[in-house]
């Protein structure tokens, strides 16, 4: 006779304000693999904020139980907020958030290797080491071995902030003229907004294929 598992049933209740309803509703707008570590952070904060426990249950142990592994979870250090997008992904946002910055109209095929040098001097991807941390562990698997050669783990310790905001900029100065090369374009110059639709329509995979 096969073994079979007793299942528990409970209820945990969550009371969310209108705000929060309405910060979840423009992330469902959003594939999973489009969230921020942001929007990550958001989400564990809300469920932490909108938890609520029942008093009529204290003598309910498997309640008691789920209630406690939950609140646990949300405060739990190991609970960190990975960002989904990738590597390219995060690094073409950052330089379009800059050049937005610049308030500039045009796009030029050195605009990736600017960005490099701007960073770490007038810009910076986050000034919040623990979000620099979290970001570094997301997009671990994604930096270019050869991009990473001047850095060894204690380095890395030391100056998260740096390694990243290298790290970003290099893969923005890859990408750049990659874009310009695999679209065809028969100016060194672009429209911003043309360059933007064009990083729109290219997928994660795209913009590895062009780093590649």
């Amino acid at each position: 006779m096969g073994y079979e598992e007793k299942i528990m049933k409970t209820t945990i209740t969550f009371e969310i304000s209108e705000n929060h309803i309405s910060i979840l509703n423009s992330m469902n707008q959003k594939h999973t693999d489009q969230l921020t570590q942001e929007e990550l952070l958001d989400i564990r904060t809300i469920i932490e904020k909108s938890l609520r426990y029942d008093n009529d249950k204290v003598e309910d142990e498997e309640y008691n139980t789920l209630f406690k592994g939950l609140s646990k979870l949300m405060n739990h250090e190991l609970f960190r907020p990975m960002d989904q997008r990738s590597l390219p992904e995060f690094a073409m946002h950052h330089l379009l958030k800059w050049l937005d910055a610049l308030d500039v109209k045009t796009i030029s095929v050195n605009a990736g290797e600017n960005f490099y040098d701007a960073l770490g001097d007038d810009h910076t991807v986050s000034y919040n080491d623990i979000q620099v941390q979290n970001y570094i562990r997301a997009f671990w698997e994604d930096f270019i071995e050869e991009d990473c050669e001047d850095w060894d783990a204690g380095q890395i310790f030391k100056r998260p902030a740096a390694f990243l905001d290298q790290q970003v900029g290099l893969m923005a100065a890859h990408l750049v003229p990659a874009i310009f090369k695999d679209t065809q374009q028969d100016d060194d110059h672009i429209l911003l907004e043309d360059f933007k639709h064009l990083v729109s329509e290219m997928s994660a995979s795209d913009l590895w294929d062009l780093v590649d």
